[in-house]
């Protein structure tokens, strides 16, 4: 295996010094003032369906089974998908986001009693790892009087995450780990669901912190207060708790599909809501009628009080509008068997949402089973709403169902608002929404953005896997006004499990005015990279403009080659750039790794373009590097597909006359000859050939054909 050539410092340092030719700050540090024009929408709802009778989901509907009625008006279904879970094998399975089940675990500290908070905790995370779908996503919130509600992480795959949430309830933060803005990652990347299992770690992710004892520290207060409280201060705690579950309802809204929350709580005092049933109660009530006491008599004690109805019912009717539905987990009862005189108040929020309530269970999985069956199929239909005024009401739907049981149990979106522009969201929902498109990898967005990642092996250490990320200038310009061009930029590497194994964000402010027709022209490009193992590995590259909401995401797929003298790989096909085309920024010095600077052709340093602009017709030189394709002569093959998976004709590839592989990386020199390729976007094919030992190698990349 050969290493990286050496160059000389100073090489590379020019090279590098590129990235500095224009000023790249921290968006924070300057604001450009803009606004976003408006222009005509086209809306369309997406309203997820889940039907079930005797506890089990119907899989045997068509289209025609269903009707709409958006307000008064019927509508025509215009979109038809089905999404039955036992069909789907993994979380990276290419799954509509509407149609994903989002499970949110939410830990209510201010009602439960610490020793039942550690029992759910316990108990959650076997039933996330261990009875949830591997699609499914899984958030994990917890509400307290202290901290109010703290949403610790956003809904993912990445089990190893969820692991370490539920273990440290936000109360740990190791030092080590830096901060992921979208909320995706909170612990090491590089430690494994079981090797955390092995350890005994209740950290989630190292720091040294015990975070069972910080939680009974937090907690301990509780047993005091919940012995003293009397009707007012129990009302006081119970608005509280509403207004915390209220404001994370409204966050849920910004997130497509049905979401369920796994409500973890003790519950609230019953004689708020329904009144003291109790004999003592009635013959006190009694007593005091009998005698001309009315003074005495106290209907919130036997009919529960009017104020705290109303303030659960609005709160419920948040969950409704959001299509939320709460999954009541009664805890206090999972040791012992002993009853809870609170769990009223828990079923009667799950059967206003369209939920259940579990009490006294010593196995959340088994306890969720009939309930995750019963949504294990989701029925993805669509409609476009009319008369798009957007006035800010709630626009309720009815969704019909034929040729199915009379006690047959419908699941769907009460309504809906008209989508907000981004602009107007809290920053918490940005998150969010940033978050989900992340996870949901669907490529594409208001940006015209690409991305080029090539794994370089790196001997005794992780790949080192450089990501060249190009905005086009015209998208981000797009509605765009302001003395500073923001862009965000986030990178994640997930395997092919779900778990993210590598991650990296930059906020970028560009001057537009030093920037100049470069940035507005040709665009930001952006050099990151990530340290990965061997594998195969989905990149998220994803960018925004701050200001105006525009985003774009791409979806790289990579195969990190083996640390080998045998493996042979072929790496994506690069094109030289001109230097000085586009407004360059990189890492932050503390993040960029010391390796041998990879882009060499020739003996000269290069920068790979990741959307290579290519002649209709003409010659352009391309390098093709791979690792152990063997002594011998080889021979290069290039076959060009459109968007329609089509192979097109008029592409060919010549290796120059000294291109010759043997052990480690290689460098080939070659050309890409086009002749009267219609312009348009396409997917280059390469396929290096060893004639000797037949070793054969492909990658691709994607490329622009100029007319």
């Amino acid at each position: 295996m050969t290493h990286f050539p050496r160059r000389a410092r100073s090489l590379v340092l020019l090279l590098v010094g590129l990235f500095l030719l224009f000023n790249a700050t921290s968006s924070s540090a300057q604001r450009g003032r803009g606004r976003v024009s408006e222009t005509e929408r086209v809306v369309e709802i997406l309203v997820p369906v889940q039907v079930s009778a005797k506890g089990e989901a119907i899989r045997s509907l068509t289209k025609d089974d269903f009707e709409i009625t958006d307000g008064k008006k019927k509508v025509d279904v215009l979109g038809f998908d089905i999404v039955d879970l036992r069909t789907i094998e993994n979380s990276q399975a290419d799954v509509p986001m509407a149609a994903r089940r989002h499970f949110l675990a939410l830990f209510d500290l201010t009602s439960s009693d610490p020793n039942s908070i550690q029992r759910a905790r316990d108990a959650a995370e076997d039933a996330v790892l261990n009875s949830l779908h591997p699609a499914d996503l899984v958030g994990v919130a917890t509400f307290s009087q202290q901290r109010g509600l703290n949403l610790v992480l956003r809904f993912t795959s990445d089990r190893n995450q969820v692991r370490a949430a539920i273990r440290s309830l936000g109360l740990t933060a190791p030092e080590e780990i830096r901060p992921d803005p979208l909320g995706l990652v909170i612990a090491d990347v590089g430690i494994d669901s079981q090797s955390q299992a092995e350890s005994g770690s209740n950290a989630g992710g190292g720091g040294g912190v015990d975070a069972a004892s910080e939680l009974q520290r937090a907690l301990s207060e509780l047993t005091t207060l919940r012995g003293r409280a009397d009707r007012q201060e129990l009302t006081t705690r119970l608005a509280q708790s509403m207004d915390g579950l209220a404001q994370l309802a409204q966050l849920l809204d910004s997130v497509q599909g049905r979401k369920h929350l796994l409500y973890m709580s003790e519950g609230f005092d019953s004689r708020l809501l329904f009144g003291d049933g109790s004999v003592e109660s009635m013959q006190r009530n009694a007593r005091a009628s009998e005698e001309g006491r009315t003074q005495d008599i106290d209907n919130d004690d036997r009919f529960g009080g009017s104020d705290a109805r109303r303030i659960v019912d609005r709160t419920l009717e948040v969950f409704r509008r959001t299509n939320t539905s709460i999954q009541a987990i009664e805890i206090g009862g999972m040791v012992g068997g002993r009853a809870n005189e609170n769990l009223d108040t828990l079923r009667y929020m799950a059967r206003q949402t369209g939920g259940e309530a579990f009490a006294n269970f010593n196995n959340l999985g088994d306890a969720m089973g009939q309930m995750l069956e019963k949504t294990s199929v989701t029925y993805l239909l669509s409609f476009a709403p009319r008369d798009l005024n957007d006035d800010g009401e709630f626009r309720e739907i009815k969704v019909k169902v034929n040729g199915v049981p009379r006690n047959a149990d419908i699941s769907f979106r009460k309504g809906y608002f008209l989508p907000k522009a981004y602009t107007s969201r809290q920053g918490i929902e940005k998150q969010l929404i940033t978050a989900q498109e992340v996870i949901a990898g669907q490529a594409g967005g208001d940006l015209d953005l690409h991305a080029v990642a090539p794994p370089f092996i790196v001997p005794g250490a992780k790949a080192y896997v450089p990501v060249l990320l190009e905005v086009s200038g015209q998208s981000l310009f797009e509605n765009h006004e302001g003395e500073v061009m923001p862009v965000e930029i986030y990178g994640y590497a997930i395997d092919e499990q779900g778990m993210v194994r590598a991650y990296f964000n930059r906020n970028l402010g560009f001057n537009v005015a030093q920037a100049g027709p470069v940035l507005q022209e040709k665009g930001v490009k952006y050099w990151g990279h990530f340290d990965l193992d061997p594998g195969v590995y989905t990149l998220r590259l994803f960018a925004r403009n701050s200001i105006t909401g525009s985003r774009g995401l791409d979806v790289v797929t990579i195969d990190v080659p083996e640390d080998s003298e045998t493996a042979s790989a072929l790496l994506p096909p690069l094109f030289p750039e001109t230097p000085g085309q586009w407004a360059l920024a990189r890492e932050e010095p503390n993040e960029q790794r010391q390796v041998d600077y990879p882009f060499i052709s020739k003996g000269q340093p290069f920068i790979p373009a990741s959307l290579p602009p290519v002649p209709s017709k003409g010659q352009t030189k391309m390098s093709l590097m791979g690792y152990n394709l063997g002594s011998g002569s080889l021979s290069a093959v290039g076959l060009l597909i459109n968007d329609a998976g089509e192979t097109v004709d008029g592409a060919e590839i010549v290796l120059d006359s000294d291109a010759s592989g043997g052990a480690g990386l290689a460098e080939l020199g070659a050309t890409l000859k086009t002749s009267k390729v219609p312009a348009g976007d396409y997917t280059l094919l390469v396929t290096v050939k060893n004639l000797a030992n037949e070793v054969e190698e492909t990658n691709s990349i994607p490329i622009r054909v100029i007319g």
